[in-house]
């Protein structure tokens, strides 16, 4: 695979985990959550839900029917580009 290939791929997974990390921002912020509450109840720490939700770090793909169950939203809320 050439670099170009492999910048692209990197690229769009980075995108990917920013789109999904605003999302869980967004949704915390607008019930009113704090980032200790949320960690505490997906079992992470603090320090990793902030890494989640600036897209530093994926949040796993096996995680995310948990978080929509939080939320009591439809998963692909977590993909929306808004």
């Amino acid at each position: 695979m050439d670099n170009r290939k492999r910048s692209s791929k990197t690229e769009n997974q980075n995108q990917v985990n920013f789109t999904i990390g605003n999302n869980i921002r967004k949704l915390r912020k607008l019930n009113g959550i704090t980032q200790q509450v949320l960690s505490e109840s997906l079992n992470v720490t603090f320090q990793q839900l902030q890494k989640y939700e600036k897209g530093k770090n994926y949040f796993p793909a096996c995680r995310l029917p948990d978080l929509a169950k939080f939320f009591l939203v439809p998963i692909n809320t977590f993909f929306e580009d808004k």
